[in-house]
């Protein structure tokens, strides 16, 4: 969300009539390293003070790593290590912990999966990363959305002539450049568009019972 995909998510979605967008954003940061950038309370925190009726996440492709322990008083926790067995269920666990900090399962939550990357040994991490985010979004049941973008990446290469494929991504080949996200933009855009209408009446919906 701190790049060019997230700057130009913001822009398409501050275009909607009617719809006021807060971004949260921070680079090479994840759900892996709470003692270095605490996502938990930062979510909960912007959730708090925005109120929004919808969230839409981005978040993962610096978590292929060991757990650091999420910070708690009078507790002591140990680091979960990349390529244990363990790993997998905690890392699913901390998505969760982010969920709830954002507001589900009342508040509607759209996590879009990590694209691909141009590194094999990156791309295996996410393999993983990406499956235990979608269990964990769909764990929450309905109103919440999990949504790959693998499909839009390949329409968006597929109508790219070969040249000008390396343009679309900056030279880490980890993220959109502009140039990439601006033509991504109008791929994405009609699956925010009905989703956006959805889970504004889903929010209004649970208010309305919670008079």
């Amino acid at each position: 969300m701190a790049t060019a995909l997230g700057q130009q998510l913001e822009v398409t979605l501050a275009a909607i009539p009617g719809l006021r967008v807060h971004r949260l954003a921070k680079s090479a940061t994840g759900l892996a390293r709470p003692d270095r950038h605490d996502w938990m309370s930062k979510a909960a925190a912007a959730a708090k003070q925005h109120d929004p009726d919808f969230v839409v996440v981005l978040i993962g492709s610096n978590d292929g790593q060991d757990l650091a322990p999420v910070p708690a008083k009078g507790r002591r926790q140990r680091a979960v290590h990349w390529g244990t067995a363990d790993w997998p269920a905690a890392y699913r666990e901390r998505v969760l912990a982010l969920l709830r900090a954002l507001g589900a399962p009342g508040r509607p939550v759209l996590w879009l999966g990590l694209p691909p990357m141009r590194s094999r040994s990156l791309e295996g991490k996410l393999a993983v990363i990406r499956r235990e985010q979608r269990a964990a979004v769909l764990s929450m049941g309905e109103g919440h959305q999990y949504v790959g973008l693998f499909g839009l990446v390949r329409e968006l290469k597929d109508s790219t002539p070969a040249k000008a494929q390396r343009h679309l991504f900056t030279a880490d080949g980890v993220h959109f450049s502009l140039r990439g996200a601006l033509r991504f933009m109008p791929l994405v855009r009609p699956i925010l568009l009905p989703w956006v209408a959805r889970a504004t009446v889903l929010r209004q919906a649970l208010a309305e019972t919670q008079k």
